[in-house]
């Protein structure tokens, strides 16, 4: 059920949040080190609560918090519960968060990925209920591109689409109540977009002539089909850990 009018509904605007964070954009020497942001959600950065405002992330309807509740690895991972889910677009309900983290990527490599799971029922290969990784860029203005999305979804499986709304790849899991790796692999020179699910590369994709060389955002985000008929999404439970975003390309995998 992810479709190109889905896809629209996601785009969401940064601009104000990058100006307000006051986040300069980094240039590529800064990022010789290769892992300019990793997290595990861990104490003493992360304390069990609401997520928005901790080690610059941001979630303003606290829809988020940190809990110490079957994380993935340490003691703490994001959690999201479906009765937190608030009105998003059409036919939707949903949040979405992240750090924000802006540099000039030109002809570089990026890597982005995070641990997933979606504690609830599967929906009999329906996608209506999805646990998100979502890539954005911003140009020169900071004016937020979408670029594409990798997830896991009640369906059981992991869904990847491009820039375009292009459906890019998919795979079957055996389970959903347990953490898979989702991940993005960005090359700025060739314009492309790899999926990766599981450590394994499942999806190709487009990331668009004219979206710039800025990267703004991996954000993290929950969604459910706003029909109570078909899901209840109160009887989800989403859980994100091990966030990265990193140029020497380990992280995605």
């Amino acid at each position: 059920m992810k479709t190109k009018e889905l896809f629209d509904i996601r785009v969401v605007t940064i601009a104000a949040a990058l100006l307000s964070a006051g986040v300069g954009i980094v240039s590529p020497s800064s990022l010789a080190d290769g892992l300019p942001y990793a997290t595990g959600f861990e104490r003493p950065v992360f304390v069990v609560g609401k997520l928005d405002a901790q080690d610059g992330w941001q979630n303003p309807l606290s829809s988020a918090s940190i809990s110490v509740v079957r994380p993935d690895t340490g003691r703490q991972a994001i959690q999201v519960l479906g009765a937190k889910l608030g009105p998003l677009g059409p036919g939707l309900v949903g949040t979405r968060f992240g750090r924000l983290f802006p540099f000039d990527a030109a002809g570089m490599v990026i890597d982005v990925g995070v641990d997933t799971k979606l504690e609830g029922p599967i929906t009999n290969d329906n996608d209506l209920v999805s646990a998100n990784l979502d890539i954005l860029f911003a140009d020169s203005s900071m004016t937020p591109i979408y670029i594409g999305t990798v997830y896991l979804s009640s369906s059981g499986d992991i869904w990847a689409f491009d820039v375009d709304g292009a459906f890019a790849g998919k795979v079957s899991v055996d389970d959903i109540n347990v953490y898979h790796r989702l991940g993005a692999r960005l090359n700025f020179a060739e314009r492309t977009i790899e999926f990766f699910a599981d450590s394994e590369s499942f999806g190709w994709g487009s990331m668009g002539a004219d979206t710039g060389s800025y990267f703004a955002i991996g954000a993290l985000s929950v969604f459910a089909v706003d029909n109570r008929e078909l899901v209840k999404p109160n009887k989800y439970r989403t859980r994100f850990d091990n966030y990265c975003l990193t140029s020497d390309q380990n992280c995605a995998q």
